[in-house]
């Protein structure tokens, strides 16, 4: 497994045979984080948007965890 970008206290992005994961801190009381896979459309913004795009992407998984949650792979 690589990392790619690390923000401490906010996400994670790793590579790992080929393919992306993001690992969000969620919570405020309770930290607990979400791993998702980045799908295709989510890996093409990445490439051509670059860390400014996984900042609103881990952003919006921190904000509304639930939102996320049916993706939602554990650990990587």
């Amino acid at each position: 497994m690589n990392t790619l970008l690390s923000k401490s206290w906010q996400y994670t992005l790793y590579e790992k045979e080929g393919n992306l994961f993001l690992e969000v801190v969620c919570g405020t009381v309770a930290v607990f984080t979400i791993t998702i896979q980045l799908n295709e459309e989510e890996k093409e913004n990445y490439t051509s948007i670059g860390e400014s795009y996984i900042d609103v992407l881990a952003s919006e998984i921190a904000y509304s965890p639930n939102g996320f949650e049916d993706r939602n792979i554990g650990s990587v």
